[in-house]
């Protein structure tokens, strides 16, 4: 990237309303934080209102805009892509909320880009396992979560846990939303476990957005939660696949919290860590003879149990 279109690039992003700190913009644009001080300051020589505050950055004065922002054409590709995407994965409220800002992106282009990019919006295709139709109270609650981290409030939620089969009350400090695989979480700090959790959306049931304001700085963060979740947790489990069958795993391994594997004799050792192992158990059992629970022997027992069960169920 040239270095008048960095300056281009870098006063967007200032303009966003956010405060960058200098290594934040010096990893943005991949550049020293020496240069982003002389970038800074020839923006503020052109003109442009940046100012800057000790322990938070850069940012640009309340009230100064830019002209409309032009998107060159691989960017807008970009963002149809992720409106694709997004429509194959997302609830209806946030697919529609999405439609509406890229019709606002259509807008602003012209003449061969315009036709460029409804050329490629016909050429791009996006194609995932169905899922649930989202209930017209969970893009409420999705829309409600939005409120309750912006204005850091406590958030008493009815969550219904399939393994146990139960529902509890739980106070939550709300961090941020996550997707994993097809489903929207809630990334909290659980008063009632003392830790980090998520909360699938579609598994919430009533939900209270209380008055209490969370404490500023906040104690629990974002950060704190995927460094969180980015460590090893939970309990470990060891199972054996026979190599005829690996090919067929796919991404079925992530879902059941995939973390290594290796190469043994006539097959694949894969390791995950699980919160509950419990749910593995049908998994496993549904590969037969090909997959061997290496360890614990506790979720070795519980698939004999469960081979038990069915050959008794079959044979009576």
């Amino acid at each position: 990237m040239n270095r008048l279109d960095r300056l281009a690039s870098l006063l967007t992003s200032l303009q966003t309303g956010r405060w960058k700190t200098s290594e934040q913009l010096a990893s943005r644009f991949g550049i020293s934080a020496r240069t982003v001080y002389r970038d800074i300051r020839s923006l503020q020589e052109a003109g442009v209102p940046v100012i800057s505050e000790a322990g938070r950055g850069y940012s640009i004065m309340e009230g100064y805009r830019l002209p409309p922002v032009m998107f060159t054409r691989e960017e807008a590709v970009s963002l149809i892509t992720g409106e694709k995407l997004l429509g194959k994965q997302s609830s209806g409220q946030l697919k529609k909320d999405y439609h509406d800002a890229m019709e606002k992106v259509r807008a602003v282009l012209r003449g061969a880009d315009r036709e460029f990019i409804e050329a490629m919006d016909g050429k791009l295709a996006v194609y995932h396992y169905p899922v649930e139709q989202h209930s017209l109270r969970h893009e409420q609650l999705f829309r409600d979560l939005q409120h309750a981290i912006y204005r850091s409030r406590l958030l008493v939620i009815h969550y219904f846990s399939p393994h146990k089969q139960e529902t509890t009350v739980r106070e939550v400090e709300p961090l941020g939303m996550v997707q994993m695989g097809s489903y929207w979480y809630l990334a909290a700090w659980c008063r009632l476990r003392k830790d980090y959790r998520s909360f699938r959306l579609d598994r919430v049931g009533k939900y209270e957005l209380t008055e209490e304001v969370l404490e500023d700085p906040k104690i629990h963060t974002m950060d704190q939660f995927i460094q969180y979740y980015q460590k090893e947790r939970g309990e470990k489990l060891v199972v054996r696949f026979e190599s005829e069958v690996v090919s067929h795993i796919g991404e079925q391994k992530y879902y059941y919290g995939w973390v290594s594997e290796k190469i043994v004799e006539n097959g694949v050792e894969m390791t995950f860590l699980s919160d509950v192992p419990g749910m593995m158990v049908r998994w496993i059992l549904g590969w037969g003879r090909h997959a061997t629970v290496v360890w614990p022997s506790s979720l070795r027992k519980e698939v004999a149990d469960l081979v038990d069960e069915l050959h008794t169920h079959y044979t009576h």
